[in-house]
């Protein structure tokens, strides 16, 4: 746990940790689960930045994989991790990398997470927010940067949910069997979110009927193409370049995370797409 207290904790380097099952302070009970502060969380920040998290393996936490943003503009950058497990108690709010105030310049690139055979592994996969209900409009997110990631099995919900925010990117990103899928929304009360790009994703077999991508209202600069999507939603917003109602076509799909240290080549990479698009590869520890 990183808590700057007066000040904030700056330039700390978590790297080549194995987190297995941290737990709960109070587990479910009555249908609830009793977080307490920090607990049942891998790594929480709490007024921190230039914060990097990278090439650790955060296998099955109770609570969040991480929690917290940037509490500046050297931001925190979560990188070459693997995310994986299960949700262990039902009344979890399990997220693989949740920040409820607002930061800058907060990356997460080139990571993988994959739920178990049947199991995803979180409730969401990422979850910027703007404070509580994401309704605290000056808690916003500014220039986000989620890149080159992969999801399997990953998320009950969203995959990757970023409300009201600046300056986002979201791009070469894979997406398999969410329940909502991909998502730059606007929360209540924010207006519209500015200077979105979100090109090159591939968003595919989601479990429920939400919208593959959802790219929300938006200002300024907004850049929407050249992603992939199994049902229309890759061709909306002005896009030039798409491709929808994909079957689709992995170059491998099998990997036991526990028995093989990095993926195969190919492991949900696409094939017979007309352009580069998802994941690319290079992820993990």
């Amino acid at each position: 746990m990183l808590y700057g207290g007066s000040g904030p904790i700056r330039r700390v380097l978590i790297e080549g940790n194995y987190m297995h099952h941290v737990h709960l302070a109070q587990p479910e009970r009555d249908g609830r689960c009793r977080a307490g502060y920090a607990t049942g969380q891998d790594v929480t920040i709490d007024y921190a930045e230039g914060v990097t998290i990278a090439r650790n393996t955060l296998r099955q936490a109770d609570w969040h994989y991480i929690q917290g943003g940037s509490a500046g503009g050297e931001g925190v950058d979560v990188e070459h991790n693997l995310f994986t497990g299960r949700i262990f108690y039902p009344c979890s709010h399990l997220n693989i990398w949740q920040i409820f105030g607002g930061g800058t310049n907060d990356t997460f690139r080139d990571n993988i997470a994959v739920g178990e055979p049947g199991q995803e592994a979180a409730t969401d996969g990422l979850i910027f927010e703007n404070g509580p209900g994401s309704t605290v409009c000056a808690d916003r997110m500014t220039y986000s940067v989620v890149e080159n990631n992969l999801f399997v099995d990953a998320g009950s919900s969203y995959e990757i949910q970023l409300y009201t925010a600046t300056g986002t990117t979201v791009s070469h990103n894979t997406v398999v069997r969410s329940q909502y899928g991909t998502g730059l929304l606007t929360s209540g009360g924010c207006g519209a979110g500015s200077d979105y790009t979100m090109t090159h994703n591939i968003d595919v077999e989601n479990n429920g009927s939400a919208r593959d991508f959802d790219f929300g209202e938006c200002a300024g600069l907004c850049v929407f193409d050249y992603n992939v999507s199994e049902d229309e939603s890759a061709r909306a917003n002005g896009a030039t370049h798409y491709v929808v109602n994909w079957s689709p076509s992995w170059r491998t799909t099998a990997w036991d995370p526990q028995a093989q240290p990095t993926p195969p080549a190919g492991w949900y990479l696409p094939r017979g797409l007309p352009f580069a698009a998802g994941y690319e590869g290079g992820g993990g520890p």
